[in-house]
């Protein structure tokens, strides 16, 4: 060593560059230990102001009662209109509002209540309004729940186990002044929500939606609108068949922009706010069926849809809304899922038609869509799977999804009720609508709910459930998602967390559901579904466990006992008096139908139509006049067999078909999966490692020399 090199200050320096270099090493460290300080700094204002666990939200809505009473008998057409909202005594004025649901929306427009679920819209007629940063937010009606409880602690469990998931909070709403029930806000999925849990903007976000069913349209941002290409005309655009309905008169504002027809009571909105019309498709024609019913096609897709067997069929009685026993749009295309599976067609987009029509960002591009058909073909080939999907993250949504048996989704073979979000090529699976959840849905026996297998967790096969399917195959992976159904059980159930927030909610509206002006249940039926949900979760949570250690089937329905009475937590109909589908309907691919239920005369079955995957008939279902279940398939028990009906040529039944027996940064939890902040600090700890390397070194070789005074 140069004997002119001081050894102290050589030392010192050395210090200083460890320290610095831990230091640096123990920021980087400090959001995976701590994730909640990150989270508390990445909190929107509105999560504070509406989305409080500890209070019920009193929510005032004032608007025309012409526009009120409009909403309410139009209420399937989804068109806003004005009101101002006070929330918490502070008051928003010139807020959109309009109906929302799907097949909840049509039951509740052919019923006579009036209490729709709602959406505000704070940007409707005020561009740039906002609710303390949230554009909109949902007001569930907690349909099909005697329990009140289900989408909340749905909700509440996805983000325990580390899922980004939709704020909720329980709100008292008024309307005009008159009582109109206990609501449940909830978080929409959009600009702010990704925000929220990724931290930026920067991907691409899609509602993938092969059921179109009439339910909540597809306009919220960019996009096709209205479904797909093989949506019904009405579907694809409402208003544009009311301007052209018979007798409808147009008018033209100064602007020289269309206004909607009188003859449906549009009119100008407050303050001279007026709404723009719909753009005419082009390249649309009429075509006769062979049954007489009337179907408009795209000229460019003609080809494809004339191999669907009709079904894009309007049946015999629409109206000039599109309305149809309350049904709107009718339901697509039968059998053909646009992608909404997940599974591989081929390279062109216009095959997932369900997934890149349901694109909600504007931003979003067909060079950035063929992520998406990259990321199915390699789901489906089973390879690269991290590369291209949050893998952790979806482990971690089926397994609450399993506990929840919740069926109304992808797992149900419906493929709706879900969000995608791609973020650098890699995709995560965002919860949404869970008010059938708790076996709600698909399931009308309480043994069979408390006993869903926990490895076969869908309604069909597997095959035809990529996304869970093909994850299952990978023995690390299903090892991980064991891990997190067991840490459901011990430290959400046995813990006591779930009793203990079922206490504390039902503390909170107890009182509220009792005074409930609009409720769908009784208060006592709601006292007996708060029983009923506890011994849900702890009967459930006694399967799980039981099917982990082997003691019971993991791919088919098991033997634990319960006392559970299903019906006593409502289900699938939603009302007293159960649902009915209106004459002539046709069942969309995946449709269940609820236990008990009679299908009405003159149901419509396509030619050469499969069954939905895993689609049940339920015991005690009576099949309509005329019809003939097709050789091979048997009724189940109770069921009788009517006079002559035909079922259609070429129908096959479903693989697996059973007949029933009677940042949030992920919510808190240790896992820091954020691609992007993951790996600007994982660059930064190696970084850091490698500053402390040399160090290390030069300190071990170091040979301190003696010196005179």
């Amino acid at each position: 060593m140069d004997e002119n090199v001081n050894p102290k200050m050589v030392f010192k320096i050395v210090v200083t560059i460890l320290c610095i270099a831990l230091l640096i090493t123990g920021m980087a460290l400090v959001p995976k230990a701590f994730p909640n300080a990150a989270e508390a700094d990445a909190q929107p204002d509105y999560i504070y102001k509406i989305f409080n666990d500890n209070v019920v939200n009193e929510i005032n809505i004032e608007m025309d009662e012409n526009d009120f009473e409009w909403l309410l008998e139009n209420a399937t057409l989804e068109e806003y209109r004005s009101c101002n909202i006070t929330i918490n005594g502070e008051t928003f004025y010139n807020v959109g509002i309009r109906p929302k649901g799907n097949s909840s929306l049509s039951q509740i427009a052919r019923s006579d209540s009036k209490r729709f679920s709602f959406k505000l819209d704070f940007s409707e007629y005020i561009d740039g309004q906002t609710y303390y940063g949230a554009e909109k937010i949902v007001l569930n009606n907690i349909m099909s729940d005697k329990t009140y409880m289900k989408e909340y602690l749905s909700y509440k469990l996805f983000d325990f186990m580390g899922v980004p998931s939709s704020a909720c909070a329980y709100s008292n709403i008024r309307i005009n002044g008159k009582d109109w029930g206990l609501y449940l806000a909830v978080e929409v999925i959009d600009e702010s929500y990704i925000e929220r849990h990724f931290g930026s903007v920067n991907g691409n976000l899609y509602k993938p939606e092969a059921m179109e069913i009439g339910g909540d349209r597809g306009e919220e941002r960019g996009g096709q609108q209205n479904g797909g290409p093989n949506a019904m005309p009405f579907m694809r655009g409402r208003r544009e068949q009311m301007q052209n309905a018979p007798g409808a008169e147009q008018r033209q504002n100064e602007a020289g922009r269309e206004q909607v027809p009188n003859q449906f009571g549009m009119r100008q909105m407050p303050g001279g706010i007026e709404r723009e019309q719909m753009p005419d498709r082009p390249g649309r024609e009429e075509i006769s069926n062979r049954d007489g019913t009337k179907q408009i096609q795209n000229q460019e897709t003609k080809e494809q849809n004339s191999n669907e067997s009709g079904m894009q069929q309007i049946p015999n009685g629409f109206g000039a809304q599109g309305r149809f026993g309350g049904f709107i749009g009718g339901f697509g295309r039968m059998g053909a899922r646009g992608g909404a599976d997940l599974k591989y067609i081929d390279d062109s987009p216009s095959s997932y038609w369900a997934i890149r029509n349901n694109a909600v960002f504007r931003t979003t591009t067909d060079a950035d869509f063929k992520k998406v058909i990259e990321m199915i073909k390699k789901l489906n080939e089973g390879t690269d799977l991290e590369k291209y999907l949050d893998v952790d993250e979806i482990l971690r949504f089926w397994a609450v999804n399993t506990f929840l048996v919740n069926l109304d989704g992808y797992s149900g073979g419906m493929y709706h009720n879900y969000y995608l979000y791609e973020e650098n090529g890699v995709f995560s699976i965002l919860p949404w609508d869970f008010n059938l959840s708790f076996a709600g849905f698909g399931i009308n026996d309480a043994s069979r709910a408390v006993n869903f297998p926990i490895d076969n967790p869908v309604t069909g096969n597997l095959e035809n459930a990529p996304l869970i399917g093909k994850l299952l195959e990978v023995p690390e992976y299903k090892e991980r998602y064991h891990g997190y159904l067991r840490e459901i059980v011990e430290k959400y159930i046995y813990s006591g967390v779930y009793e203990n927030s079922i206490n504390r909610i039902n503390a909170l509206i107890s009182d509220y559901v009792k005074n409930d002006a609009t409720a769908f249940y009784t208060f006592e039926e709601y006292q007996k579904g708060v029983q009923a949900i506890l011994t849900f979760g702890k009967d459930r949570a006694k399967s799980i466990l039981a099917q982990l250690e082997g003691s019971q089937p993991s791919t088919s329905y098991g033997s634990i006992e319960t006392t559970l009475n299903l019906s006593d937590m409502g289900g699938m109909g939603g009302m007293r008096g159960g649902m009915q589908p209106p004459r002539n309907m046709q069942i969309p691919d995946g449709m269940q139908i609820p236990g008990d239920m009679r299908m009405p005369n003159g149901i419509q079955m396509p030619d050469d139509m499969q069954m939905p995957d895993g689609m049940q008939i339920p015991g005690g279902m009576r099949m309509p006049d005329g019809m003939q279940i097709p050789d091979g398939m048997q009724m189940p028990d109770g069921g009788q067999m009517p006079n002559g009906m035909q079922m259609p040529n070429g129908m096959q039944m479903p693989n697996g078909m059973q007949p029933p027996g009677n940042m949030r940064f992920r919510g808190g939890m240790e896992m820091f999966r954020d691609n992007q902040q993951s790996e600007t600090q994982s660059t930064v700890l190696i970084l850091s490692v490698a500053a402390l390397i040399p160090g290390l070194i030069f300190v071990a070789k170091f040979k301190r020399r003696k010196y005179r005074a």
